[in-house]
């Protein structure tokens, strides 16, 4: 099922424990990445062989119209960046057959307002996450980032193991 974009918000928690989304928020981004080891060696022929690496990177970015009169504005952004203030986020996404949510971390890495002559002022922010992005969906049941162990042998006996728990390569 398709998925509309006014069905993906960031919410951001104040001091209260309450949950407000980010003040006219048009987009919001959540970009998850994991960097590849390449293990390519004499048997691979032409083909490059990658296996995932440790540390994923997740990212929430996104832009809006400028509202300081909004519970969580982007003046509140700009505070939490110049504070270095650790923010606890989450984004409800409507599948339309059950909600999934992720809860994060981040510190604000940047936010930048533009205002055009005669145009409405908007910004664009970046929030990199510190830790883990927990994945639920309605029914509760988070979801498994990744493989835990990971055995790849290759022509020639080149064996890689990964361990994900403890995000070490034994070769």
């Amino acid at each position: 099922m398709e998925i509309l974009g006014n069905n993906l918000f960031l919410l951001v928690r104040d001091a209260e424990g309450t949950y407000y989304p980010i003040a006219c928020d048009k987009s919001c981004t959540i970009s998850l990445s994991r960097p590849m080891i390449n293990v390519t060696g004499p048997g691979s022929g032409k083909w490059k062989r990658i296996i995932p690496g440790a540390g994923i990177e997740a990212v929430v970015s996104g832009d809006g119209l400028v509202n300081y009169n909004a519970h969580t504005s982007a003046a509140d952004l700009q505070k939490k960046l110049i504070a270095g203030t650790l923010i606890r986020m989450m984004s409800e996404v409507d599948t339309g057959d059950g909600m999934v949510l992720y809860e994060m971390n981040g510190y604000v890495e940047s936010i930048e307002i533009t205002g055009a002559v005669n145009d409405f002022c908007t910004f664009t922010y970046s929030i990199p996450i510190d830790g883990e992005v927990k994945i639920t969906d309605e029914a509760g049941k988070e979801e498994e980032m990744g493989v835990q162990n990971l055995l790849l042998l290759f022509p020639g006996g080149e064996t890689f193991d990964i361990d994900n728990n403890d995000n070490s390569l034994m070769i």
